[in-house]
């Protein structure tokens, strides 16, 4: 602790760069640990079924951007989507 504050106040670039090292680390363990695991899971499913339901409730922005997936999904398998009002 007392160690990044000295590189804080005498070597600006270097801590930076560990911190920037330090993000990187979390976000590559979050992956690893959180991320990783689901879409393995999910790429899985799309392989297994040859029709795909999609049930969506959000807001109207995020059924528009789900919609370039549903149509990239869709050159290769049945898609349908469900859009559910409140």
């Amino acid at each position: 602790m007392l160690n990044k504050f000295f590189l804080k106040l005498l070597n600006k670039k270097k801590y930076l760069n560990l911190k920037y090292q330090k993000k990187l680390k979390e976000k590559s363990e979050f992956y690893e640990n959180k991320i990783k695991d689901k879409i393995i899971h999910i790429d899985k499913v799309i392989k297994e079924y040859e029709i795909i339901n999609f049930l969506h409730s959000g807001h109207l922005g995020d059924i528009i951007y789900a919609l370039p997936l549903i149509k990239k999904l869709s050159t290769s398998k049945k898609c349908n989507l469900f859009i559910q009002v409140n």
